[in-house]
């Protein structure tokens, strides 16, 4: 439940997915659940993108999985789960701290951004290098773009008159 209220909370409950209206609601728990459940039992790295969890929750998820596993084994009164509990959480630990030391150092801030989706999409049009990036935010669900629509609206005057001149293949 957490998840779903810092979600509503900070406006990016929403998914990337183009649907609207109660089937964009029903769509987003729906998906917003299954990308939850994926990331917490698998821990499946490409969901932390802004889109889906984002980097730093999934960073919190896995030290949460720590947190929650030895809290378990201490509750339940066995020494030896215990103990197995806490070398397998640092094992986790250690091995997440060796990822993150051997990856390109560009990725790293993936695993720690706060972004929401609305602020990626943002980024993302406002730093593109050509106009068939910028277009790809147009397939995207209008409301976690919304807040630059003014900015889309004036590159597409702008744009489409050349578009139209030089039909590009994209």
């Amino acid at each position: 439940a957490l998840y779903f209220v810092v979600k509503m909370l900070r406006g990016d409950f929403q998914i990337w997915v183009p649907v609207y209206g109660v089937p964009g609601v029903l769509t987003s728990f729906m998906m917003r659940l299954i990308v939850k459940l994926s990331v917490d039992w698998s821990g499946c790295l490409q969901f932390r993108h802004q889109q889906e969890v984002g980097g730093v929750y999934w960073s919190f998820t896995l030290l949460l999985t720590c947190v929650i596993g030895i809290v378990a084994a201490v509750n339940h009164g066995d020494r030896t789960l215990t103990i197995l509990m806490g070398c397998s959480c640092a094992g986790l630990l250690v091995t997440y701290a060796l990822f993150l030391a051997s990856i390109n150092r560009e990725y790293v801030t993936t695993f720690l951004d706060t972004r929401t989706a609305s602020e990626y999409n943002a980024d993302y049009f406002h730093n593109a290098i050509s106009d068939e990036i910028k277009f790809s935010l147009l397939t995207v669900n209008e409301n976690l773009w919304r807040h630059i629509r003014n900015d889309v609206k004036a590159w597409l005057a702008t744009s489409l008159p050349v578009w139209l001149e030089e039909q590009p293949t994209w």
